[in-house]
């Protein structure tokens, strides 16, 4: 789908008072590059701009302390679940920052969210009729699944069922 197609139908389901405000633009990391960069220039409602995509990532890692990320995160190779423990903890940290304080939300970056298998169930919690997040995931769409990181050697992650309905799902064109 073209990126116009998509902003124009992401600005009409935001403009929905009510509901689940949970949305996913999928595609390749340079198409979602540029669907993000065009998303800042876009009007989303009420005359503001859509806001700039925050780092997923670079949340999580700036939500955990150097000291105790050196502390916990060496222990991974030993006690895995502790760092495991440590993500997910800064991933909630994270998540009430950003979704919590903004009315509409970009998230980006999922590599570390995914690698640490944080519960992405979270994102629907919080995803309000006052907090509204559009995720910008690498994948595509594969029999009814949403498969992230379809290029990942050693096969398939798919997007838990239950967090995203099919009509606020779309796919960039590369």
């Amino acid at each position: 789908m073209k990126d116009e197609e998509i902003t124009d139908q992401l600005r009409a389901k935001l403009t929905s008072p009510t509901g689940r405000h949970l949305y996913a633009v999928l595609g390749s990391y340079g198409a979602l590059e540029k669907f993000a960069a065009k998303l800042t220039t876009t009007p989303a409602t009420g005359g503001s701009m859509f806001p700039a995509a925050a780092s997923v990532t670079q949340g999580i890692l700036d939500c955990i302390s150097d000291d105790r990320f050196a502390h916990e995160g060496g222990q991974e190779l030993v006690v895995p679940q502790v760092a495991a423990r440590l993500v997910q903890n800064a991933f909630n940290d994270f998540l009430s920052e950003h979704v919590l304080k903004h009315g509409l939300t970009i998230l980006r970056d999922w590599e570390m969210a995914v690698a640490y298998n944080c519960d992405l169930h979270l994102l629907r919690e919080r995803a309000t009729d006052t907090h509204r997040v559009v995720l910008l995931l690498p994948g595509k769409r594969s029999g009814g699944n949403v498969t992230l990181f379809p290029l990942l050697p050693g096969g398939d992650l798919k997007l838990p069922g239950g967090i995203l309905t099919d009509d606020h799902i779309w796919e960039t064109e590369a």
